[in-house]
């Protein structure tokens, strides 16, 4: 005997009525973006997975502008290809479904562009504007007076 659904979680199957449970999870991340380097006017690709039941939507923001279209949201894969990358940015992968929302950040850098710190003289503050700075440079003119701690 063929059998009919009678709603989400109901069956009648042979004339006997079955219930199953619907597990319900809330979207996780399975990939997660990595942050990267690249060389400025190259490529990069950053790959976001979640999963979920249900299956989660998942797309793409750089700051508060969403860069994955409403109308074309993809369930629980999207890649995003940058191309011509002239600036160091963060962006972030969102997944969402009705049981919530989970985002992650990848930021990615551009080769060459760390911020630089200019000290006028008699200036004392030598602190570097991030802790991930990995180089110092200094320049100092002929002439000058400076007296540096490093």
């Amino acid at each position: 005997m063929p059998t009919k659904g009678l709603g989400d979680s109901q069956w009648l199957c042979d004339g006997v009525s079955v219930s199953a449970a619907v597990r319900r999870v809330p979207p996780h991340f399975s990939i997660l973006p990595e942050s990267s380097e690249v060389a400025s006017g190259g490529s990069v690709n950053l790959t976001c997975v979640a999963v979920g039941s249900p299956m989660p939507h998942v797309k793409w923001r750089l700051g508060a502008v969403e860069l994955t279209p409403e109308n074309a949201l993809p369930i629980g894969k999207n890649v995003l290809q940058l191309t011509d990358v002239s600036e160091t940015a963060t962006y972030t992968c969102v997944a969402a479904s009705d049981l919530g929302n989970i985002e992650y950040d990848a930021e990615i850098r551009v080769k060459g562009t760390e911020p630089c710190v200019a000290l006028a003289p008699g200036r004392r503050d030598t602190s570097l504007p991030s802790a991930s700075q990995r180089s110092v440079i200094i320049q100092m003119t002929h002439g000058s007076e400076w007296d540096m701690e490093i």
